[in-house]
């Protein structure tokens, strides 16, 4: 789907037709099922939507849980990172973290917040370490999972080097 830019100062590139998300919820009878719509929100995201109107007044936070559903990244992916985040003592951002800097000693992440407490949590990832077992088990784990949805839109990507 094409994309327009959207600001100035912080441009943020979003589909060129959005989606209200009104209808998923209240205003249209009958509502439909919440796993319907959640349904509906992939496969509008897969298609390329980036752009979802949500409002409280409509749920109120109803619309906003759908596509929190929906549009997280992928559940088994996340409950196995929760697991294994639980068993080494850290946050799941730490394990992910950590998981990069094990890949290669040249890699280095770059995570942003303005958050000191996340700040705090991200430089603690670098004492998260894994054993060769235990990175062989998370790798592999990770190369069975299907991952949904790309980190960039198409114009963006153009953007990236590979």
């Amino acid at each position: 789907m094409r994309t327009v830019i959207l600001g100035k100062k912080s441009p943020l590139a979003v589909s060129a037709v959005g989606l209200g998300c009104m209808g998923m919820v209240s205003a249209y009878p009958p509502i439909p099922e919440k796993k319907d719509m959640v349904r509906f929100a992939r496969e509008a995201f897969a298609k390329g939507e980036t752009f979802f109107d949500t409002a409280e007044v409509y749920g109120p936070y109803t619309s906003e849980e759908i596509l929190g559903e929906a549009l997280r990244a992928n559940q088994e992916l996340l409950d196995f990172l929760e697991t294994q985040a639980k068993k080494k003592g850290c946050t799941m951002a730490q394990l992910a973290l950590a998981w990069i800097l094990a890949k290669r000693p040249w890699i280095v992440p770059i995570p942003g917040t303005t958050k000191l407490n996340r700040l705090e949590e991200n430089i603690g990832a670098a004492n998260v370490k894994f054993t060769s077992d235990e990175l062989t088990a998370l790798n592999e784990k990770l190369d069975r999972i299907q991952i949904y949805g790309a980190r960039y839109n198409a114009q963006q990507e153009s953007m990236v080097e590979k």
